[in-house]
């Protein structure tokens, strides 16, 4: 299964983040959103958020 197969089969929606190439964010719910790495055929939780707006940083 490749990264994207899981994208699909897991009904995620991956955001690249534009100021750190080859991280994400990937929302778990409708507040709270989780920053990720993909290593390998693993996804890797780097932090969570439970205002999802903090996973993008201040704007």
């Amino acid at each position: 299964m490749t990264g994207n197969d899981a994208k699909v089969l897991l009904g995620l929606k991956w955001e690249e983040l534009k100021s750190v190439p080859g991280k994400f964010t990937v929302r778990l719910s409708q507040s709270c959103r989780a920053i990720v790495v993909r290593d390998g055929a693993f996804m890797r939780f780097q932090s969570l958020h439970q205002d999802h707006d903090e996973a993008y940083g201040k704007r």
